[in-house]
C-alpha cells in the first residue's frame, strides 16, 4: 500500500514538474533566455562578491 502511494505522488509530482517545463518552453523565447541568463549570471556574480566580505568565525 505504501508502495503504491509513493508511486502515485512520485508520477503526480514528475507530471507537474513536465508540464511546467513544457509550458516553460513555450514562454521563453530567445530574448528571454538570454535575459534570463543575465539575471542568473549577475545574481551568481552577487553572492560570489559577497563572498569577500564574508568572515568565518574565529576558532577557539
Amino acid at each position: 500500500m505504501i508502495g503504491a502511494v509513493f508511486a502515485g505522488l512520485d508520477f503526480a509530482v514528475m507530471f507537474g514538474y513536465a508540464a511546467t517545463g513544457a509550458h516553460a518552453v513555450r514562454l521563453l523565447r530567445a530574448s528571454a533566455v538570454k535575459w534570463f541568463d543575465r539575471v542568473c549570471g549577475g545574481t551568481l556574480l552577487a553572492l560570489a562578491g559577497s563572498l569577500v566580505f564574508y568572515r568565518r568565525a574565529a576558532a577557539a
